[in-house]
């Protein structure tokens, strides 16, 4: 799966989340929200996953990041 398509695939989950709780905001802050969601779950896999001696894995997880941050 590619970073893009990650990034799509952890905001759509949290977005799904934020919808069931029927809030009523609208679409666009639901997307942040989820967003933010999707952000702090990186950021978590990036902070406790950073392996020096493979790196890979720490890139594909911030080009992720990168790509939350574009939707």
């Amino acid at each position: 799966m590619t970073p893009k398509e990650k990034s799509k695939k952890l905001v759509d989950r949290f977005r799904l989340l934020v919808l069931r709780r029927e809030y009523n905001v609208s679409e666009r802050l639901i997307i942040e929200l989820a967003k933010q969601c999707a952000l702090i779950c990186v950021d978590e896999i990036i902070n406790i996953g950073s392996n020096p001696n493979n790196p890979t894995g720490l890139y594909y997880w911030q080009e992720v990041k990168q790509e939350i941050n574009k939707l």
